[in-house]
């Protein structure tokens, strides 16, 4: 079963190379989505009332939209980047671009993405989510995705670097749903709001 999916798969691949990871990232961002949302239930709620499919519909939009479209490009433009060295050298040095340059990106769109997919426009609510969580996911990025992204770039061929990273993604794209619904936006930028005026009214003084 499993390499006959893997068939088809490839034969969707060599079709339509990024459609087919968007569609893929897509469906495990999902997932991800699903299980973040079963584990924050309490034993006694019924996942069919609880389950947020409007959250869900987000993480799909962000994993098939935004993240697998960036990562495609990314694994191409980091496989023509880095020549030089040894391959164990080369693997090193697309693992330390990968964290320094496409890791806080990545997360910096998601963050934004996230918030916007919420309907929130207001600048001051995405510079909340970025000073309570920017930082958070970035520590938790630098502990998991090093070691995965080893293996991604070690053992794994270009065209199916997009897939193995969506599966890691499931238990990621978690963290990150969880991440994108906590409520430390709106608490920052009402603190921020509420130290400006506390600014004026003194000045005023």
């Amino acid at each position: 079963m499993v390499r006959g999916l893997m068939a088809a798969y490839n034969r969707a691949l060599t079709k339509r190379p990024l459609l087919t990871k968007m569609a893929t990232a897509a469906g495990l961002f999902s997932f991800g989505d699903v299980l973040a949302q079963k584990i924050a239930m309490a034993p006694e709620d019924k996942f069919t009332e609880k389950f947020d499919i409007v959250r869900n519909g987000r993480m799909i939009v962000v994993g098939g939209v935004m993240f697998a479209p960036l990562a495609h490009s990314w694994f191409g433009i980091l496989d023509k980047l880095v020549k030089v060295g040894s391959p164990g050298q080369q693997v090193l040095k697309k693992v330390a671009l990968d964290q320094a340059i496409f890791g806080p990106l990545i997360n910096g769109c998601f963050i934004t993405s996230f918030a916007l997919l919420e309907g929130h426009f207001d600048v001051d609510y995405i510079a909340g989510k970025f000073k309570n969580d920017f930082f958070d996911i970035l520590k938790v990025n630098w502990v998991v995705w090093p070691v995965a992204q080893l293996i991604n770039f070690r053992y794994v061929p270009l065209s199916h670097r997009v897939l193995f990273v969506n599966c890691v993604n499931v238990g990621w794209s978690a963290f990150l749903s969880y991440m994108g619904t906590r409520e430390g936006g709106k608490e920052a930028a009402a603190e921020e709001e509420h130290a400006t005026e506390k600014a004026v009214i003194e000045a005023i003084n």
